[in-house]
């Protein structure tokens, strides 16, 4: 049987969202995230992600936040994905949302060392 590399990648985001509408008129919130991305095999394919987050709630007042997310992807093209996360917030006054997206992400090619130009 052939052993099948798994390879994990860390991960680091941002994330704002602002929603209008609602009981609650206009509130947004501010997150920051660090999490884990494992793809067996090559770069690419079928993936697994999840990570956790921090931040701020500001609606009729300003609140603290966390959030969690698991979910799964596929590597479409060299340079973007197509994921189906489930996120919760805590604190933010809302149950689980899911989210169906397409992330433009850095071609192999691009994150390589390149190489240094000549002095002149």
């Amino acid at each position: 049987m052939p052993l099948v590399p798994v390879n994990s990648y860390l991960t680091f985001g941002l994330d704002s969202s602002l929603s209008l509408g609602g009981g609650e008129g206009l509130s947004s919130t501010f997150l920051a995230k660090v999490g884990v991305r494992i793809d067996p095999g090559k770069q690419g394919g079928i993936f697994a992600l999840g990570s956790i987050g921090a931040g701020l709630a500001a609606g009729n007042d300003l609140s603290s936040v966390t959030s969690r997310e698991v979910g799964v992807g596929y590597r479409a093209t060299e340079f973007l994905d197509l994921q189906v996360v489930r996120e919760t917030v805590s604190g933010g006054g809302r149950d689980a949302t899911y989210w169906l997206t397409l992330k433009v992400v850095a071609p192999r090619a691009a994150l390589k060392e390149h190489p240094k130009g000549r002095s002149r």
